[in-house]
């Protein structure tokens, strides 16, 4: 029987394992963001209601 874990279950080293953590936090915050400033423009509203659709 082969004992060697499959690549897609290996552990990563730590430095990697931080970076791709880092890159999802950023990816997911972008999206939080894109979204309500792009939806804002689209419907032409002010400063103040985009600020609120991204604190929402």
């Amino acid at each position: 029987m082969n004992t060697t874990p499959h690549p897609v279950d290996e552990v990563l080293p730590t430095g990697k394992l931080a970076a791709l953590g880092l890159q999802h936090v950023l990816v997911m915050y972008a999206g939080a963001i894109a979204v309500p400033l792009i939806v804002g423009r689209a419907l032409k509203l002010g400063p103040q209601e985009v600020a609120m659709l991204i604190s929402a």
